[in-house]
Protein backbone atom coordinates (compact mmCIF):
# COMPACT_ATOMS: atom_id res chain seq x y z
CA UNK A 1 0.00 0.00 0.00
CA UNK A 2 2.80 2.44 0.81
CA UNK A 3 4.57 1.77 -2.48
CA UNK A 4 1.62 1.27 -4.82
CA UNK A 5 -0.96 3.67 -3.32
CA UNK A 6 1.42 6.06 -1.52
CA UNK A 7 -0.48 5.45 1.73
CA UNK A 8 1.26 6.25 5.02
CA UNK A 9 1.00 3.23 7.34
CA UNK A 10 1.35 4.24 10.99
CA UNK A 11 1.13 0.79 12.51
CA UNK A 12 -0.01 -2.81 12.01
CA UNK A 13 -2.19 -4.74 14.46
CA UNK A 14 -3.12 -8.40 14.37
CA UNK A 15 -6.05 -9.90 16.21
CA UNK A 16 -4.62 -13.28 17.30
CA UNK A 17 -7.65 -15.53 17.70
CA UNK A 18 -5.38 -18.56 18.08
CA UNK A 19 -3.96 -16.94 21.25
CA UNK A 20 -7.34 -16.59 22.99
CA UNK A 21 -6.82 -16.28 26.69
CA UNK A 22 -8.37 -19.20 28.59
CA UNK A 23 -9.37 -17.24 31.68
CA UNK A 24 -11.68 -14.73 29.97
CA UNK A 25 -12.04 -15.90 26.37
CA UNK A 26 -10.53 -12.70 24.99
CA UNK A 27 -7.92 -12.75 22.20
CA UNK A 28 -5.02 -10.27 22.24
CA UNK A 29 -4.34 -7.71 19.53
CA UNK A 30 -0.64 -7.73 18.69
CA UNK A 31 1.22 -4.62 17.59
CA UNK A 32 3.42 -5.56 14.60
CA UNK A 33 4.75 -2.15 13.60
CA UNK A 34 8.31 -3.39 14.09
CA UNK A 35 7.85 -5.83 11.20
CA UNK A 36 6.86 -2.93 8.96
CA UNK A 37 10.06 -1.09 9.85
CA UNK A 38 12.15 -4.23 9.28
CA UNK A 39 10.53 -4.62 5.86
CA UNK A 40 11.41 -1.00 5.05
CA UNK A 41 15.05 -1.58 6.00
CA UNK A 42 15.26 -4.70 3.85
CA UNK A 43 13.80 -2.71 0.94
CA UNK A 44 16.34 0.07 1.43
CA UNK A 45 19.22 -2.42 1.52
CA UNK A 46 17.98 -3.94 -1.74
CA UNK A 47 17.70 -0.50 -3.32
CA UNK A 48 21.24 0.38 -2.24
CA UNK A 49 22.65 -2.83 -3.67
CA UNK A 50 21.12 -1.88 -7.01
CA UNK A 51 22.20 1.75 -7.29
CA UNK A 52 24.80 2.48 -4.58
CA UNK A 53 22.87 5.50 -3.27
CA UNK A 54 22.93 5.29 0.53
CA UNK A 55 20.70 8.36 0.90
CA UNK A 56 17.83 5.83 0.67
CA UNK A 57 18.49 5.05 4.35
CA UNK A 58 17.67 8.61 5.43
CA UNK A 59 13.92 8.12 5.96
CA UNK A 60 14.16 4.90 7.99
CA UNK A 61 16.92 6.38 10.14
CA UNK A 62 14.79 9.47 10.76
CA UNK A 63 11.90 7.20 11.76
CA UNK A 64 14.20 5.55 14.29
CA UNK A 65 15.33 8.92 15.68
CA UNK A 66 18.90 8.95 14.33
CA UNK A 67 20.08 12.56 14.63
CA UNK A 68 22.52 12.47 11.69
CA UNK A 69 20.06 10.88 9.21
CA UNK A 70 19.93 13.93 6.90
CA UNK A 71 23.72 13.91 6.61
CA UNK A 72 23.48 10.72 4.54
CA UNK A 73 21.80 12.70 1.74
CA UNK A 74 24.62 15.24 1.76
CA UNK A 75 27.31 12.56 1.77
CA UNK A 76 25.66 10.67 -1.08
CA UNK A 77 25.37 13.87 -3.10
CA UNK A 78 29.02 14.78 -2.63
CA UNK A 79 30.17 11.25 -3.47
CA UNK A 80 28.11 11.03 -6.64
CA UNK A 81 29.32 14.47 -7.73
CA UNK A 82 32.93 13.25 -7.10
CA UNK A 83 33.60 15.59 -4.19
CA UNK A 84 35.32 13.01 -2.00
CA UNK A 85 36.74 15.52 0.47
CA UNK A 86 33.30 16.69 1.61
CA UNK A 87 31.83 13.17 1.42
CA UNK A 88 34.64 11.73 3.55
CA UNK A 89 34.25 14.34 6.28
CA UNK A 90 30.49 13.79 6.52
CA UNK A 91 30.73 9.99 6.41
CA UNK A 92 33.25 10.04 9.24
CA UNK A 93 30.77 11.96 11.40
CA UNK A 94 28.03 9.47 10.49
CA UNK A 95 30.28 6.47 11.20
CA UNK A 96 31.22 7.84 14.62
CA UNK A 97 27.54 8.25 15.50
CA UNK A 98 26.64 4.78 14.24
CA UNK A 99 29.51 3.41 16.34
CA UNK A 100 27.69 4.71 19.41
CA UNK A 101 24.68 2.59 18.43
CA UNK A 102 21.68 3.13 16.19
CA UNK A 103 18.26 3.61 17.84
CA UNK A 104 15.19 1.50 17.14
CA UNK A 105 15.06 -1.18 14.47
CA UNK A 106 18.14 0.37 12.88
CA UNK A 107 20.28 -1.27 15.56
CA UNK A 108 19.71 -4.59 13.74
CA UNK A 109 21.28 -3.15 10.58
CA UNK A 110 24.13 -1.01 11.92
CA UNK A 111 26.88 -3.35 10.72
CA UNK A 112 25.41 -3.53 7.22
CA UNK A 113 25.13 0.26 7.04
CA UNK A 114 28.72 0.81 8.22
CA UNK A 115 29.93 -1.70 5.64
CA UNK A 116 28.13 0.15 2.86
CA UNK A 117 29.69 3.54 3.65
CA UNK A 118 33.14 2.20 4.53
CA UNK A 119 34.82 3.31 1.29
CA UNK A 120 35.85 6.55 3.03
CA UNK A 121 38.01 4.53 5.43
CA UNK A 122 40.14 2.97 2.67
CA UNK A 123 43.87 3.22 3.48
CA UNK A 124 44.29 4.71 6.95
CA UNK A 125 47.82 5.97 6.23
CA UNK A 126 48.62 9.61 6.92
CA UNK A 127 49.50 10.14 3.23
CA UNK A 128 46.51 11.94 1.74
CA UNK A 129 47.40 10.96 -1.84
CA UNK A 130 47.43 7.26 -0.91
CA UNK A 131 44.12 7.62 0.90
CA UNK A 132 42.32 9.44 -1.92
CA UNK A 133 43.71 7.00 -4.51
CA UNK A 134 42.46 4.02 -2.46
CA UNK A 135 39.02 5.64 -2.11
CA UNK A 136 38.73 6.32 -5.83
CA UNK A 137 39.80 2.78 -6.72
CA UNK A 138 37.26 1.33 -4.29
CA UNK A 139 34.46 3.50 -5.68
CA UNK A 140 35.37 2.68 -9.28
CA UNK A 141 35.13 -1.04 -8.53
CA UNK A 142 31.96 -0.61 -6.47
CA UNK A 143 30.13 1.29 -9.22
CA UNK A 144 31.37 -1.23 -11.79
CA UNK A 145 29.75 -4.03 -9.77
CA UNK A 146 26.50 -2.05 -9.81
CA UNK A 147 26.75 -1.65 -13.62
CA UNK A 148 27.07 2.14 -13.24
CA UNK A 149 29.79 2.43 -15.87
CA UNK A 150 29.77 6.23 -16.11
CA UNK A 151 30.79 6.69 -12.49
CA UNK A 152 33.07 3.65 -12.58
CA UNK A 153 35.00 5.16 -15.49
CA UNK A 154 35.06 8.62 -13.88
CA UNK A 155 36.47 7.35 -10.60
CA UNK A 156 38.98 5.11 -12.40
CA UNK A 157 40.30 8.04 -14.43
CA UNK A 158 40.42 10.29 -11.37
CA UNK A 159 42.39 7.56 -9.59
CA UNK A 160 44.90 7.54 -12.46
CA UNK A 161 45.37 11.28 -12.02
CA UNK A 162 45.76 10.93 -8.26
CA UNK A 163 48.49 8.29 -8.59
CA UNK A 164 50.42 10.68 -10.87
CA UNK A 165 50.50 13.46 -8.27
CA UNK A 166 53.88 14.46 -6.92
CA UNK A 167 54.69 14.04 -3.25
CA UNK A 168 53.39 17.08 -1.41
CA UNK A 169 50.67 17.83 -3.99
CA UNK A 170 47.11 18.36 -2.77
CA UNK A 171 44.83 15.69 -4.28
CA UNK A 172 41.92 18.15 -4.05
CA UNK A 173 43.73 21.04 -5.76
CA UNK A 174 42.75 21.67 -9.39
CA UNK A 175 46.15 22.99 -10.48
CA UNK A 176 48.00 20.02 -8.97
CA UNK A 177 45.56 17.57 -10.53
CA UNK A 178 45.68 19.24 -13.95
CA UNK A 179 49.47 19.00 -13.97
CA UNK A 180 49.28 15.34 -12.89
CA UNK A 181 46.74 14.64 -15.65
CA UNK A 182 49.32 15.63 -18.27
CA UNK A 183 51.83 13.23 -16.71
CA UNK A 184 49.59 10.15 -16.69
CA UNK A 185 50.39 8.82 -20.20
CA UNK A 186 54.12 9.47 -19.71
CA UNK A 187 54.17 7.26 -16.62
CA UNK A 188 52.74 4.21 -18.43
CA UNK A 189 54.24 1.52 -20.60
CA UNK A 190 52.79 1.09 -24.10
CA UNK A 191 50.21 -1.56 -23.17
CA UNK A 192 48.98 0.32 -20.09
CA UNK A 193 48.89 3.52 -22.14
CA UNK A 194 46.59 1.83 -24.66
CA UNK A 195 44.32 0.67 -21.82
CA UNK A 196 44.29 4.17 -20.34
CA UNK A 197 43.30 5.79 -23.63
CA UNK A 198 40.63 3.13 -24.20
CA UNK A 199 39.23 3.85 -20.73
CA UNK A 200 39.13 7.56 -21.57
CA UNK A 201 37.30 6.84 -24.82
CA UNK A 202 34.77 4.61 -23.05
CA UNK A 203 34.20 7.30 -20.46
CA UNK A 204 33.72 9.99 -23.13
CA UNK A 205 31.26 7.82 -25.04
CA UNK A 206 29.31 7.10 -21.86
CA UNK A 207 29.28 10.70 -20.66
CA UNK A 208 28.43 12.38 -23.96
CA UNK A 209 26.58 9.67 -25.80
CA UNK A 210 27.80 7.75 -28.81
CA UNK A 211 29.35 10.30 -31.14
CA UNK A 212 31.40 10.47 -34.30
CA UNK A 213 34.80 12.13 -34.58
CA UNK A 214 36.48 13.36 -37.72
CA UNK A 215 40.06 12.18 -37.35
CA UNK A 216 42.51 12.85 -40.14
CA UNK A 217 46.10 11.82 -40.67
CA UNK A 218 48.15 8.74 -39.95
CA UNK A 219 48.93 10.01 -36.45
CA UNK A 220 45.26 9.67 -35.60
CA UNK A 221 45.00 6.02 -36.66
CA UNK A 222 45.39 4.65 -33.12
CA UNK A 223 42.79 7.11 -31.85
CA UNK A 224 40.37 5.99 -34.57
CA UNK A 225 40.94 2.38 -33.57
CA UNK A 226 40.27 3.14 -29.90
CA UNK A 227 37.12 5.06 -30.77
CA UNK A 228 35.77 2.24 -32.89
CA UNK A 229 36.65 -0.34 -30.27
CA UNK A 230 34.94 1.68 -27.53
CA UNK A 231 31.82 2.10 -29.67
CA UNK A 232 31.80 -1.64 -30.42
CA UNK A 233 32.19 -2.60 -26.76
CA UNK A 234 29.41 -0.27 -25.65
CA UNK A 235 26.96 -1.99 -27.98
CA UNK A 236 27.19 -5.21 -25.94
CA UNK A 237 27.50 -5.18 -22.15
CA UNK A 238 28.69 -8.78 -22.18
CA UNK A 239 31.69 -7.67 -24.23
CA UNK A 240 32.19 -4.43 -22.31
CA UNK A 241 32.35 -5.87 -18.78
CA UNK A 242 35.36 -8.20 -19.11
CA UNK A 243 37.38 -5.58 -21.01
CA UNK A 244 36.42 -2.81 -18.57
CA UNK A 245 37.26 -5.01 -15.59
CA UNK A 246 40.60 -6.05 -17.06
CA UNK A 247 41.53 -2.41 -17.77
CA UNK A 248 40.79 -1.41 -14.17
CA UNK A 249 42.71 -4.37 -12.75
CA UNK A 250 45.68 -3.46 -14.94
CA UNK A 251 45.71 0.27 -14.22
CA UNK A 252 44.44 0.53 -10.64
CA UNK A 253 47.24 -1.30 -8.87
CA UNK A 254 48.16 -0.52 -5.24
CA UNK A 255 50.57 2.32 -4.63
CA UNK A 256 53.96 1.51 -3.10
Amino acid sequence: LEVVKKVKINNIYYGAMDMKLSQNGNAPALELGGLLQIAKWVGKLTSFENNGDYSVFTDVLKDDGFAEAELLKKAAYFERSINLNEATNILQTISDSIGNGLPGIGSLFSEQLIERISWHQQDNSSDKIHKVYAQQCQLAKSYFEKHDYVRAANFALEAMITRSLNSGDNPYNYTDRNSAKQRVPKSLNEKDKMDYYLLKEIRNQLAHGSYEKKLDGAAQEKQRERLQRAKSLLKDENKLRPVFQNVMETLLTPLN
